[in-house]
């Protein structure tokens, strides 16, 4: 398509071509997760000097460079949370064929409370801790 506008233009070979999306994909992905999100596209379009020199042309009367991480809502995107759920899916499965024996089923986060012979108390007052303790030091000093 150069080669119409620019005749002396010559096309890159692949491997110029894979060179130089690799180092635009490098300085993108900004946290190094080896993908791209939003805000790292965002972030290297208004960065930019290639873009802004492609776009120069065009006429624009905002002039603002922007040069902050544009921050969306939370910082778990939803691709996270699904990966996530995928491998604790897979991790789960996975333990469940290699058990050699039974393994005791484990909950998370959540502790079974214990059924307890007395009942709790349902307010601990100043009166009752005295009452409580007057009686136990009288007790005491009998013995």
């Amino acid at each position: 398509g150069l080669s119409r506008f620019f005749p002396e233009a010559r096309a890159p070979s692949s491997h110029e071509l894979e060179a130089a999306v690799e180092a635009i994909f490098k300085s993108t992905d900004l946290d190094n997760s080896g993908e791209l999100e939003l805000e790292e596209i965002l972030t290297f379009g208004y960065r930019s000097k290639g873009i802004r020199a492609l776009l120069s042309p065009f006429p624009v009367t905002d002039t603002r460079v922007f040069e902050a991480l544009v921050h969306f809502r939370g910082r778990e995107t939803h691709r996270e949370r699904l990966r996530m759920e995928q491998v604790s899916k897979v991790e789960t499965e996975m333990k469940s064929k290699l058990m050699l024996s039974p393994d005791p089923i484990v909950t998370t986060g959540t502790r079974q409370r214990r059924q307890r012979p007395w009942k709790e108390p349902a307010v601990v007052t100043k009166p009752k801790v005295f009452m409580l303790w007057a009686v136990f030091t009288g007790l005491s000093k009998r013995n």
